[in-house]
């Protein structure tokens, strides 16, 4: 399920048709230490963007690619503040909270004997 849709407008400025990826990255300070500089959430492809035309791309984000792994490969979500970026920092940011309690979203399958070797 989708948490919520960015949308941005990318103009291609020069003089040749082109493709664009547009990527948007995910910091903040929630959940343990250390925490990530930046996490890819959502990316999308525009084809074919003509010289000096705006296109628009929806970047979905979804709770799990908000979740962060622990040592075991445990999904987990935390409560805290979220700031979106799109393609470089500082080039367009947006800032959301998650409140509530911490919630494991996946249980990564453990290995329960020994290797055989």
């Amino acid at each position: 399920a989708t948490f919520d849709t960015f949308s941005v407008k990318v103009k291609n400025t020069g003089h040749t048709r082109s493709d664009y990826v547009t990527l948007a990255f995910v910091s903040g300070h929630y959940g343990p230490e250390p925490y990530p500089n930046k996490q890819l959430v959502s990316y999308t492809r525009l084809s074919s963007v003509e010289a000096g035309q705006t296109s628009v791309a929806s970047l979905p984000v979804t709770l799990g690619s908000l979740a962060r792994a622990d040592e075991n490969g445990n999904q987990w979500l935390y409560p805290g503040e979220y700031k979106i970026t799109i393609d470089v920092p500082g080039a367009l940011t947006a800032t959301f909270k998650l409140e509530g309690n911490t919630a494991q979203i996946l249980a990564f399958p453990q290995n329960q004997t020994e290797p055989a070797y």
